[in-house]
This record gives structure tokens, sequence and C-alpha cells, in this order.
């Protein structure tokens, strides 16, 4: 058994019709059913708990639980964001951050 987050054909819908060609796809398939691998998708509920646990464990990770806005759940209310802490943040793989960003935020949304 495989638990996930994320699909393994990279589509959130399991719509693989524009894959059913591509080799990596087909082999990823045919190890599944050679190894009768279940793949069990832990999404939606996992974003459905309060606090949603994806942001719980990216704050955790980066070590943030600190900064948890009282009021907003994913926002984190950070002292004046440096360069070297937008780096630590990227090097730790948490996705895009804009170092000229002073004060909030949003983990599951980048910055742009």
């Amino acid at each position: 058994m495989v638990i996930t987050h994320e699909p393994p054909f990279w589509i959130g819908n399991d719509n693989a019709q524009g894959f059913v060609k591509d080799a990596v796809y087909l082999q990823k398939l045919q190890f599944i059913r050679d190894n009768n691998v279940v793949v069990w998708r832990f999404h939606d509920n996992l974003h459905a708990r309060q606090p949603d646990m994806t942001s719980v464990g990216l704050a955790q990770a980066i070590g943030w639980e600190r900064y948890a806005s009282k009021i907003e759940a994913r926002v984190y209310d950070l002292p004046r964001m440096t360069r070297r802490l937008a780096e630590d943040v990227r090097d730790r793989g948490a996705g895009a951050v804009d170092p000229r960003r002073r004060s909030v935020l949003e983990t599951m949304k980048p910055i742009g």
C-alpha cells in the first residue's frame, strides 16, 4: 500500500487520457498492477481537517509554528522577511517566497 497526498499520475482528477502512451505512466501503471499495489490518496480529508494538516506539517518542517496567525488558517505573521529567511524557506522546499514581502505569508499560495 502506498499512502499519498497527491495522485501518482501527476493529475488531480485521475483523468489519465493524456498519458496513455507516456512511457513513465505505463511503467508506473504496470508496476502497480504487477505488485497488486493499493494507492490510498489522503488528500481531501487532510485539507478538510482544522487546522489543515498540510499547513501544520509545513510550519513544523520550517519552524514557523510560533508565527501561526490566531485569526486566519494557513497564514503566518512573520517578522520582516529577510533575504536569508527567504533563502532558507526556498532551500527547505517550501515553494515560492518573495523576500520583499514584509509581514504575512500564506504558505499555500505563491506570492507574486
